[in-house]
């Protein structure tokens, strides 16, 4: 019988970690961007405005991400405790052992 085993402890530990803090990073940039005000007449105004924006969409691409990989984590492991499950119902039979040679 085949059998696919899936490791989820190193995507865990370093996927998911290193995604936390890359979007951590984003929304403490995002938030300083913010919180500076943009004088109207600088000329630079539309390129820090399309900046802010560009990264916020950045920050909901990766979440997106993270969100996908720890969604198909959990159905990977719903799939293969119903197979499991479907698995030990069916019946056990035990061949017996020869007595002759044929």
């Amino acid at each position: 019988m085949a059998k696919v085993s899936l490791d989820y402890g190193p995507i865990s530990n370093n996927c998911i970690t290193s995604l936390d803090s890359v979007i951590d990073a984003l929304n403490e940039a995002i938030k300083y961007l913010q919180q500076n005000s943009i004088p109207s007449d600088f000329y630079k105004r539309t390129t820090l405005s399309n900046t802010i924006a560009d990264l916020k969409s950045q920050r909901d691409n990766l979440v997106y991400v993270k969100n996908w990989i720890v969604n198909s984590n959990a159905n990977y492991n719903s799939m293969i405790d119903k197979l499991n499950i479907q698995a030990n119902k069916l019946p056990v039979y035990q061949v017996k052992r020869r007595t002759t040679i044929v």
